[in-house]
């Protein structure tokens, strides 16, 4: 499942998370990879044995957002 954190225009790069398997990128409008990155980091998820949800290691995000450098000019 593929959920879009920005307002999809056709002139915006979009910042995309890919929930299940934190998978985070950005792509240009012409569908070209600027960059993306997985986390590296999985914890156990037990939710017992019906769950629909895999009761094996994730690594699941589920929001990501965009700073301009002057919001973070202590990185």
């Amino acid at each position: 499942m593929l959920e879009i954190m920005t307002i999809a225009t056709a002139s915006v790069d979009q910042l995309i998370t890919e929930n299940a398997y934190d998978h985070i990128f950005e792509v240009t409008v012409t569908g070209e990879i600027v960059w993306e990155y997985v986390n590296p980091y999985f914890a156990v998820r037990n939710l017992g044995e019906k769950s629909a949800v895999a009761s094996e290691e994730q690594n699941s995000v589920f929001r990501t957002f965009r700073y301009a450098p002057e919001e973070v000019s202590w990185l």
